[in-house]
């Protein structure tokens, strides 16, 4: 692949401004599902509202890509490599899936983060008339989508056992027994405010990953910052957007995904 084409790039740029929005969505339901057993369960709470907060970042992450303006280090070549160690539980299943996902997701993050630099940097090039940065930057492109994919379908299983442990721990409990503010607080307590102060369980989920971007937990200028930190009431109780909306989403981005690198 040496060049990037127009029309599949379009395609996924329109695909990955929808999936932020199910993201965000689903970003929405986890902090309202880690609320309801926070007072039961505060380990698996915390680590239940780091996933819902790197869903929210992770939208930003495809809105930005949906977004690429040109940028001029496009002598700059970056394939994310990151890579995530599979934390040991101690023996609690239900926190060992909460961490994986948690993990996987930020993996997505750091792999959207350089596909997104890539097709920036493609742009750069292309203004700068450089035809041999142009190629370096659509290969890189298409690995980092393929990275992307990749990732993606192996958060497939994942949610999936997601939802079946979210829907133990809560225990039948609704979002009608807890409130907007304690959701917010629990999420904002997860998540911190990296880079200068990060929370325990980001701290902790991002010690098991090697390799990724330093600036990950930054997105820029976020079109939707922590989605559920803007919202005025809680989100709808629905516990099918996991399984459902978000994974019907994910498929369609893959296959947008594989035809951008196969082009």
């Amino acid at each position: 692949m040496s060049d990037i084409n127009d029309s599949q790039r379009q395609a996924l740029k329109q695909q990955a401004a929808r999936m932020a929005i199910t993201d965000a969505n689903l970003s929405q339901y986890l902090a309202g599902a880690a609320a309801t057993f926070a007072l039961i369960s505060p380990n698996h709470a915390a680590v239940l509202a780091l996933g819902a907060a790197a869903m929210g970042v992770c939208g930003n992450y495809r809105q930005q890509v949906a977004n690429d303006p040109p940028r001029a280090d496009y002598a700059q070549v970056w394939v994310s490599g990151a890579t995530f160690e599979d934390p040991q539980a101690g023996g609690d299943e239900a926190l060992l899936i909460l961490q994986r996902f948690a993990g996987q997701v930020l993996l997505v993050c750091d792999a959207h983060f350089a596909l997104l630099r890539a097709i920036e940097r493609y742009d750069g090039a292309a203004n700068a008339g450089d035809d041999a940065a142009k190629a370096n930057q659509a290969e890189a492109a298409a690995q980092n989508a393929n990275r992307v994919s990749d990732l993606q379908e192996a958060l497939i299983p994942l949610s999936n056992e997601l939802a079946v442990t979210v829907e133990g721990l809560r225990d039948g409990r609704g979002f009608d027994q807890t409130s907007l503010a304690d959701t917010q607080a629990l999420y904002r307590q997860a998540w911190g405010r990296p880079p200068d102060a990060p929370g325990n369980e980001l701290q902790r989920i991002a010690g098991m990953i090697a390799g990724a971007a330093d600036d990950l937990y930054e997105p820029f200028d976020p079109v939707q910052a922590h989605p559920i930190m803007s919202a005025e009431a809680m989100p709808a109780d629905d516990a099918s957007i996991l399984t459902g909306e978000w994974l019907a989403g994910l498929n369609e981005n893959n296959v947008t995904l594989r035809a951008f690198v196969d082009m």
